[in-house]
């Protein structure tokens, strides 16, 4: 749980650190585009699936608990 926490936090901080070199960039318009295009979905999804996965694993073992 706190390694998947971690791990989150981790590919957050890369993220906005990314983000602002290519915001800071040059060719900043053609850097946004492709961000917003292509990268930006696929973490969204790659969050959302880690944290139904992070939700699942939690909940199986607060019942493991229980029984």
């Amino acid at each position: 749980m706190k390694l998947l926490l971690f791990l989150s936090s981790v590919t957050l901080f890369l993220t906005a650190i990314i983000l602002s070199n290519f915001f800071s960039g040059k060719n900043c318009n053609v850097w946004v585009a492709f961000v917003m295009g292509k990268i930006i979905p696929v973490l969204l999804m790659g969050a959302s699936i880690g944290l139904l996965m992070a939700l699942f694993i939690f909940i199986l073992f607060k019942l493991g608990q229980l029984g």
